[in-house]
């Protein structure tokens, strides 16, 4: 049987909402976490809107999260503001849940992955921006409160509630290094 969570998520992909973020496996790897992307990330993750180098990180990066690799997560009380470039996940202030952001350098773009955990080893990521210091991205302008706001939307919108999300980062993943 279902739990309510699950089958929330399942309804989520049934409407298009989500779209699960599936990786091939090589041998000795599992599915060791659960990600699921708003059909937009996944349609920027396959266009040619990012440049092939930065592709190819991002899809190494989900790869690495979906198959359990150690993921280093930058919390909000983290004394030293420089780590923030190193982690793969940052914790943004804020007031809880916990709300992340997956962040890619350029060679093009500084891109963005904002959402939240949902369970332990299981995030949905709801939004992304895009900044550039030499070209127009064709996104709005980068404001991270609207992207909390935007993802706190969608988890209404799907009925996750609140009891749903790790109340803190620390419970949200397994196999991490916090900062």
């Amino acid at each position: 049987m279902l739990s309510k969570l699950q089958a929330k998520i399942e309804a989520a992909v049934r409407s298009g909402r989500l779209v699960r973020y599936r990786v091939s496996l090589e041998e000795g790897e599992f599915d060791l976490r659960q990600l699921w992307l708003r059909p937009d990330i996944k349609r920027l993750i396959d266009s040619e809107r990012l440049d092939s180098r930065q592709r190819a990180v991002v899809k190494a990066a989900l790869k690495r999260f979906v198959t359990g690799g150690v993921l280093n997560i930058i919390t909000t009380d983290c004394p030293h503001r420089e780590v923030a470039v190193v982690g793969d996940i940052r914790e943004l202030r804020g007031p809880p849940p916990p709300f992340l952001e997956l962040r890619f350098k350029p060679p093009r773009y500084d891109l963005r992955f904002f959402g939240k955990s949902i369970g332990r080893d299981r995030l949905i990521l709801t939004s992304f921006g895009m900044k550039s210091l030499t070209e127009k991205t064709g996104e709005p302008r980068l404001v991270v409160a609207d992207h909390r706001r935007r993802c706190n939307d969608f988890f209404g919108q799907c009925g996750f509630q609140d009891k749903d999300v790790p109340k803190d980062i620390k419970s949200s993943f397994s196999n991490a290094e916090f900062v």
